[in-house]
């Protein structure tokens, strides 16, 4: 279902995350909860986070996909104890990675994700040509600014919807928003 407004402001896209609300409202009822931020690091994003959690974790995986190539196993990037998170953030990270290591990750994911927990994710709509790696700074009022990473250069994979439900079979989808700018959130449950 298509949701929020585009703001097109000095080349910076935004819109209103209606996806972001909920989950900051499930997040404020965990105890002492740690998430793990996963994408390109975001100043913007982790301090909109940080009075909300105990701790955050932050993954720059972008960087070593740049570095070692988006066909490469992200599992070793994601060594962490099973069930450390409370939550677990994938910006813009499905859409650069292949589909033959989507499934590694996705299980990893599963591993580190504490029973109960949530896994935001975000996609494109459509493909793009050429459609940047973007950081994603999540504001007050849960307005998310897109912030182009032209500096790291991966190639884009288009997963439609379908695709992607079937890839997080693991999960349990919670919600999921479409925006008119071109983005996918999605609100997955380890159940």
């Amino acid at each position: 279902m298509p949701a929020g407004n585009l703001t097109d402001s000095r080349n910076a896209v935004s819109y209103s995350s209606r996806m972001i609300n909920g989950y900051i409202k499930w997040l404020e009822k965990q105890v002492a909860p740690e998430i793990l931020d996963i994408g390109p690091v975001c100043d913007i994003t982790i301090n909109f986070f940080l009075p909300r959690v105990k701790r955050i974790h932050i993954n720059d995986v972008f960087q070593w996909l740049h570095k070692n190539g988006s066909g490469k196993s992200l599992t070793k990037e994601l060594n962490y104890q099973p069930h450390s998170f409370d939550a677990v953030h994938l910006w813009d990270c499905i859409d650069h990675i292949q589909d033959s290591t989507a499934p590694a990750l996705v299980q990893a994911v599963h591993s580190i994700l504490k029973p109960g927990g949530s896994l935001v994710i975000t996609a494109n709509e459509e493909v793009f040509q050429p459609w940047p790696l973007n950081s994603f700074a999540v504001m007050e009022d849960c307005q998310v600014v897109l912030r182009p990473q032209p500096h790291i250069d991966l190639p884009f994979t288009h997963w439609k919807n379908r695709d992607i439900l079937h890839l997080m079979k693991l999960f349990t989808l919670k919600d999921s928003f479409v925006y008119t700018c071109g983005i996918r959130e999605f609100l997955f449950r380890r159940e």
